[in-house]
């Protein structure tokens, strides 16, 4: 049987603390044909420190200047030498049998990417959903709503390589890669929780500043896909004032919601129109 060479990448900020976990559920994987690059992207406190605290020849250390975490997990893309590449955080912890099972699934399928279950540990939400599942998690699923997360895949390099990761996103550049892998190339899907991942206290999923820019941008990068799905498009807007909070005023989550029921009446829209009207949302 063949085993592929997997690149796995993880770009890391000023992450010391929790790196170490990151890297030896990495290293303790049961397929061990990786190389695993690390991209420090600018880092100030004693991550490299940390990189070299182990010596494993399969570990490359790689330093950028700052320029986020799209643009280091491309320059990581770009010097990979595996079939296959993978992402990690550095928050973040892999079940042993990742790699493993996933390229059992991709030999099986003959797909261009996979991607398992991950389960967030402070809340124990676990993505995908079921019902994302049970809609078939295809290109049309993903307009509305993202399921896919970037430590739970692994893709082909070629494909990958044409693909990368757009660095003008602030946030849900998971998301915009979804939105061009799906409707483009074969997928595959490992239902099984593989990854676990830690919210810290700085972590972007909180950010919602950067959820409003980065809604903003999708917008406009896939107008012509919203304007021919409207049934999706209204669950985009509906769920962009979940993942914005704080960052909208109740005028605009009143405009958003609005507009989501233009295109798509639903109940539960009605019902956030309401409450927000009487500010109780």
């Amino acid at each position: 049987m063949e085993y592929p060479k997997v690149s796995i990448i993880i770009p890391t900020y000023n992450r010391e603390s929790t790196l170490k976990r990151s890297i030896n559920s990495i290293l303790n994987q049961t397929y061990k044909s990786f190389e695993l690059i690390i991209v420090d992207d600018g880092s100030t406190d004693k991550t490299k420190e940390v990189v070299n605290s182990f010596n494993d020849g399969r570990i490359i250390y790689l330093y950028q200047q700052n320029k986020g975490a799209c643009a280091a997990r491309n320059y990581g893309i770009s010097i990979a030498r595996g079939k296959y590449i993978a992402f990690q955080d550095s928050d973040d912890e892999w079940l042993p049998n990742k790699l493993e099972m996933q390229l059992s699934t991709i030999r099986r399928t003959k797909s261009d990417f996979d991607i398992c279950r991950m389960q967030t540990v402070e809340n124990k939400e676990i993505v995908p959903s079921d019902t994302a599942i049970n809609a078939g998690l295809n290109a049309q699923y993903i307009i509305g709503a993202n399921f896919m997360s970037t430590q739970m895949l692994l893709i082909r390099k070629d494909v990958i390589l044409a693909e990368k990761f757009d660095p003008s996103l602030p946030r849900f550049q998971d998301w915009d890669l979804a939105m061009r892998l799906y409707p483009k190339y074969k997928s595959s899907f490992t239902p099984f929780v593989l990854v676990k991942r830690y919210l810290m206290s700085d972590s972007i999923t909180y950010n919602n500043n950067k959820a409003v820019q980065a809604y903003s941008i999708l917008e406009k990068k896939y107008s012509n896909i919203y304007t021919k799905n409207p049934d999706r498009y209204s669950i985009y807007l509906y769920n962009k004032v979940k993942a914005c909070g704080k960052s909208l005023s109740r005028e605009e989550k009143l405009s958003i919601y609005k507009t989501s029921f233009k295109y798509k009446a639903r109940f539960k829209t009605l019902v956030r129109i309401i409450q927000t009207f009487f500010g109780k949302e």
